[in-house]
């Protein structure tokens, strides 16, 4: 009978070569891995599930997840390691909506968050938890008794283009931004996951060269090595909010053609190995 750790590794090699399928063909992944040195990850098989971008990554640069924390690796995914191995993520903070608008308040000299008490006006009030969609539009100030503690209160940005809005999807890998997303919605659903279509390109396409630093720095601060961001772009101001981030990015494969997503995945999976290598070089020397 095989053991329970080795049945989990054939089902998330399964996971990923499924991954990959969705996207390009078996052929261009071991041409690509070919020519890149295969690196074995300790990881949680959590962190490689269907919809998310890291199993893809994983196809396509030939890498071995490692779920045995006893057993060798090259460098861990957000695990903790006590042996001197780098680690992905480990110094990430939690990226509840306050910190990460503190984090960017620091950044950038200006505030997102309001004090909900006092601020007359517009605002938005969301879920200090990632991934709810449920933020809305109310007018302060709010009574005491309205007040929630599990709630975000920030600025109403206005990034709408015509009746849509536009959301900036930044990642980070390893202190560049290899690609952002252009995301657009319909204004009457600007807080949902709905998007009505994607475009991307590189980041000088979209920030200035001062927001570029600004946006690594951010995420230099919250501990993030892999991840993105959501930034808005205030059309009075000019001004960019990071106002949301994760560690666990996922795929915008929906909303792009098969050659597009190809594209995504190379420019993507090239930044990912980069990292990965200058993290274990750093580790070495």
């Amino acid at each position: 009978m095989l053991r329970k750790g080795l049945w989990k590794e054939l089902y998330m090699s399964l996971v990923i070569a499924k991954s990959y399928r969705m996207v390009t063909s078996p052929s261009r992944a071991f041409a690509s891995a070919a020519f890149r040195r295969s690196r074995s990850v300790l990881c949680d098989p959590f962190s490689l599930r269907m919809g998310m971008v890291l199993p893809r990554i994983f196809a396509y640069n030939g890498y071995r997840p490692v779920f045995d924390p006893t057993a060798p690796y090259d460098i861990s995914f957000q695990i903790p390691t006590t042996d001197g191995k780098p680690c992905i993520n480990c110094n990430h903070v939690d990226n509840k909506k306050t910190r990460v608008a503190k984090t960017w308040e620091h950044i950038a000299g200006y505030p997102l968050m309001v004090d909900p008490a006092s601020y007359s006006g517009l605002m938005v009030e969301k879920s200090e938890a990632n991934s709810t969609h449920d933020g809305r539009v109310i007018e302060g100030p709010l009574p005491e008794d309205e007040i929630r503690e599990d709630k975000a209160y920030q600025i109403l940005i206005d990034n709408s283009v015509g009746d849509e809005i536009v959301d900036y999807r930044v990642t980070f890998y390893g202190g560049n931004i290899p690609l952002v997303f252009e995301k657009y919605r319909s204004i009457d659903i600007r807080f949902s996951n709905d998007v009505s279509r994607v475009e991307y390109n590189d980041p000088t396409v979209y920030f200035s060269d001062e927001e570029i630093k600004q946006l690594n720095k951010h995420a230099e601060l919250s501990g993030l090595h892999y991840g993105e961001a959501d930034v808005l772009r205030d059309n009075k101001s000019g001004r960019i909010y990071v106002v949301d981030s994760t560690n666990g990015p996922g795929t915008e494969a929906g909303h792009l053609t098969l050659d597009q997503q190809i594209e995504v995945l190379d420019i993507l999976s090239s930044a990912f190995d980069e990292m990965v290598e200058n993290l274990i070089r750093e580790s070495s020397s």
